[in-house]
């Protein structure tokens, strides 16, 4: 095991483990889990925050708050970003 291996992994288990697969029913709705709710908060209204090829789903005040948190520790560490540069 790499040590990019050794330091991604617990993290992607962290993150799977407690992800959900949700089933369409015939009219392409989802029935959200009693677990992830509770976890997540959500009660009337839920935001779909889009991950690429997947999604998250958040209570709206709670993703609000996390966002702004986000912002600020994405613009603290802009400067050690390395862009990748095509030809």
């Amino acid at each position: 095991v790499t040590g990019v291996q050794t330091c991604a992994l617990p993290i992607s288990t962290s993150i799977l483990a407690n992800s959900f697969q949700l089933n369409f029913d015939s009219e392409g709705r989802v029935t959200i889990p009693d677990k992830f709710l509770t976890h997540s908060g959500i009660k009337e209204k839920v935001l779909f925050v889009g991950q690429g090829k997947t999604f998250q789903m958040w209570e709206p005040s709670e993703f609000k708050n996390f966002s702004k948190d986000a912002r600020k520790k994405a613009n603290l560490k802009r400067s050690e970003l390395k862009w990748k540069q095509t030809n």
